[in-house]
């Protein structure tokens, strides 16, 4: 996550300042282990930035990227079937709120970078990442981003982005 600082606006290039070097958050989720040897239980870092030369209308930026997991419920400590892209941005909200109060969620950019599917059975596999993309969308004002190797998004699914306001793939 990172706020825009006084400085450039417009179509100046941005600038990171700095990035915090130990995470804000830790977000928990299983994936496929290396080598098809089970479930790997992992952590999601969540790191606070910042950033010059944000346009005007944006309060705060989002990236991510590699989401290939599956959510492990807070209150059971067991995963199920939300990709862990479908919980981030609700986390991520609330720490929004905690941290940034004054940002306005639809004035958050979300850049998702690729590879938003995952299956802890089998390590690499590909499938649809809509959910996490609508998780996003539902969440911030514009969501933006590419699909990545292992994301299989259909026709309908990218009607669907394409047909909502602040979605582009």
């Amino acid at each position: 996550m990172s706020k825009r600082k006084a400085g450039k606006t417009g179509r100046a290039a941005l600038k990171i300042v700095s990035i915090a070097e130990e995470p804000l958050e830790q977000i928990p989720y299983v994936s496929a282990a290396a080598g098809g040897q089970g479930i790997s239980y992992e952590w999601l870092p969540v790191y606070w930035g910042e950033i010059l030369g944000l346009p005007q209308d944006v309060d705060a930026l989002i990236v991510a990227s590699d989401l290939q997991g599956m959510a492990i419920h807070s209150t059971t400590g067991e995963y199920g079937d939300s990709l862990l892209g479908e919980v981030l941005p609700e986390s991520l909200e609330v720490l929004l709120q905690i941290h940034m109060p004054a940002v306005d969620p639809e004035k958050v950019l979300v850049c998702l970078c690729g590879d938003l599917y995952g299956d802890p059975a089998k390590r690499g596999s590909s499938g649809d990442p809509l959910p996490v993309w609508k998780a996003f969308r539902n969440k911030f004002g514009t969501v933006l981003g590419v699909n990545g190797n292992h994301d299989l998004l259909s026709r309908e699914g990218q009607a669907e982005l394409a047909s909502h306001t602040g979605s582009v793939l």
